[in-house]
Formats: C-alpha cells, sequence, structure tokens
C-alpha cells in the first residue's frame, strides 16, 4: 500500500516516483500503487496521482440491502477518461453491470 511511501518528505518520494517509473521503461514493466481514501489521507497523495498515467477510483456504497462497487477512471494520460462511472459486481469473479440505471 503506498500510503506509508506517501508519508515520506516530498522529495524523496518523488525521487522513489522517478526510479519506479525509470525502472518500468527499462524492463517494460507496469507497477500498481495501492491507495486507500479514508480519514487520515497523506499529503502526497496529490504527487501520487499528478504523476500517475491512470488512476482508478472504486467506491462502494449501500444501496437499500445491496451493496454497488462502482469504478471511475479519472485520469488516462495519452487515453481518454471515462465520462461516467461503471457498476461492477464483485463476487467471486469481477463482472460489468450492463444493464442501465434508470431513475
Amino acid at each position: 500500500m503506498v500510503d506509508v511511501l506517501e508519508r515520506c518528505g516530498s522529495a524523496r518520494y518523488r525521487n522513489f516516483l522517478n526510479e519506479l517509473q525509470t525502472h518500468m521503461v527499462n524492463t517494460g514493466g507496469v507497477a500498481v500503487l495501492h491507495a486507500l481514501d479514508g480519514r487520515s489521507v497523506p499529503d502526497n497523495r496529490d504527487l501520487t496521482e499528478h504523476m500517475a498515467d491512470v488512476v482508478f477510483e472504486l467506491r462502494t456504497g449501500v444501496k437499500g440491502s445491496e451493496i454497488e462497487n462502482r469504478l471511475a477512471v479519472p485520469k488516462f494520460r495519452g487515453g481518454a477518461a471515462l465520462d461516467e462511472t461503471i457498476k461492477l459486481k464483485l463476487a467471486e469473479r469481477v463482472t460489468i453491470d450492463t444493464s442501465r440505471d434508470i431513475a
């Protein structure tokens, strides 16, 4: 989880992210940084999101007796971010709910 790293000094954390990016480019790899929103979001979260190529936000809510999961992609560098959220069903397998929500 990236929260611990985000609590380091900004210069040190920026250096880590730059070195991670260099390593991913050199190896053709992909890095996934997992961060939680909550009551105590680290100050360097903005730096994490700024340097990321793609940002996924998973929101979970309770609607009546059902749990509803929605995925947003607010940032997609070099691509198009989604203009609306995607409803996900998280069980043994992840499925995308393709039914339309009608209010």
